[in-house]
């Protein structure tokens, strides 16, 4: 639980770091904030339907085949994750108009914002699912530290990037960025480790399996859609009050948070 929390806080952390800069920089973080969350909640989604596969495969003593759910789920992860992560940077406009429909200062710095945070797509869905085989194994506390340290990480860069060179909205998802993918990379180089009861033998050796995919998503669909409902109905708040002002999307933020 509250590795989960310290996974969502890393966006908001964004949102306060940026509350000197004005309020078009706090209502284009906050609003592409919120469908980062929903984005979030589709990767844990799938990382939860690939640790129950995992899981079963492992406490009836299959481990070879526990370990190879373990790199279809990472297979999956990657290959969705970047197919969502093309089209929100090459169609990041129409995206953010669609949604939002905001005015052009709060426009331009969504675009700085998703732009960079989209990037960072692929390595929140490897962490996911690294961090849920983990939790099959029996070690929880190794994704939350993990968590916690990038908590930690991106507060400084924010820092650093924000206030001490004062390059503002970019900066602030730039910080975001490599926090994630430090965080991934820490996760992925764990599992490699034999001594795991769950490990990935090699990142070269990842081709489909469709039977075991198949089960991961008939898991992971449904539990994607019920996590996501309450930032579905997030959005659609945000984008009613997106045409009223920087200053009703910063307090709707808020409130929602709250």
């Amino acid at each position: 639980m509250f590795e989960q929390v310290l996974t969502a806080l890393i966006g908001s952390v964004d949102t306060i770091m940026v509350t000197n800069i004005g309020l078009a920089s706090i209502s284009a973080v906050s609003l592409f904030d919120s469908l980062n969350l929903l984005i979030i909640n589709i990767f844990a989604a799938m990382a939860t339907g690939g640790a129950i596969i995992c899981a079963q495969y492992f406490e009836s003593n299959q481990k070879g085949k526990a370990n190879q759910a373990l790199k279809q789920l990472i297979f999956s992860v990657t290959l969705i994750s970047i197919l969502i992560t093309l089209p929100c940077i090459l169609f990041r406009r129409p995206l953010l108009s669609l949604i939002f429909g905001s005015e052009k200062n709060v426009m331009d710095n969504s675009l700085n914002y998703l732009f960079i945070t989209a990037l960072s797509y692929p390595f929140i869905a490897l962490y996911n699912a690294g961090a849920a085989s983990f939790r099959t194994s029996q070690n929880s506390r190794l994704p939350m530290v993990i968590a916690f340290g990038s908590n930690i990480l991106n507060i400084l860069e924010n820092f650093f990037f924000v206030f001490t060179l004062s390059l503002g909205v970019a900066q602030a998802a730039l910080s975001t960025l490599l926090s994630r993918i430090i965080s991934a990379l820490i996760i992925l180089i764990l599992l490699k480790q034999p001594k795991q009861n769950l490990y990935i033998d090699s990142c070269l050796s990842l081709w489909p399996e469709i039977e075991t995919i198949t089960k991961i998503l008939k898991i992971s669909i449904p539990t994607g859609i019920e996590n996501g409902m309450f930032q579905f109905g997030k959005l659609v708040i945000q984008s009613t009050v997106s045409t009223m002002g920087t200053t009703a999307i910063a307090r709707t933020n808020h409130g929602v948070h709250a």
